[in-house]
């Protein structure tokens, strides 16, 4: 390792603490907006355990919420709002790993359908944390009235780490 690479990475180390509380804060900001949304539920993490929060994600039942997750997904793109599929699809149906014998993964293959990470890096500010929360609550307030046909979707989530600053939703 270089001297310039030893000192960039002594610099991070000291900011790493504080990186993963502010990544905690937001994880406990999303909870408390989302909790009470029918349809939306939560990774359970160990209380002895620390999660560094790489993704936020949510589980979304179609049935409680209204919309399936790529409906979901869809509106939050439009309103501005990045999220990624991460887990879809699953490893097992992955092309490198279709070849490896596997059991019936009936669980695996639900999540993988329902799981959507929402919007998760340090510098995301609580505004917009509670602008997210608000459009996903009013897609669920709305559910009857989207259309969810394939024609009608318009194009999926950006590949960018953006908001959008509509006013689609926001807190009076």
């Amino acid at each position: 390792m270089s001297e310039f690479h030893a000192a960039t990475a002594l610099v991070g180390l000291q900011l790493l603490d504080e990186a993963l509380a502010r990544r905690r804060a937001i994880a406990r900001r999303y909870r408390s907006e989302l909790e009470d949304l029918p349809g939306v539920s939560f990774q359970e993490v160990n209380p002895d355990d620390d999660s560094t929060y790489k993704d936020f994600v949510i589980l979304v039942d179609p049935t409680e919420f209204g919309v399936t997750r790529d409906v979901l997904a869809t509106a939050l793109a439009r309103d501005g709002i990045d999220t990624r599929n991460y887990f879809d699809p699953p490893v097992h149906r992955q092309r490198a790993y279709r070849h490896v014998p596997h059991d019936n993964l009936e669980v695996t293959e639900d999540v993988a359908r329902r799981v959507i990470a929402l919007p998760m890096f340090t510098a995301l500010a609580d505004v917009d944390i509670d602008r997210v929360a608000d459009v996903i609550a009013s897609i669920h307030e709305h559910a009857d009235s989207i259309d969810p046909s394939p024609g009608k979707r318009g194009p999926g989530p950006s590949r960018g780490a953006r908001l959008g600053r509509s006013h689609a939703a926001t807190r009076e």
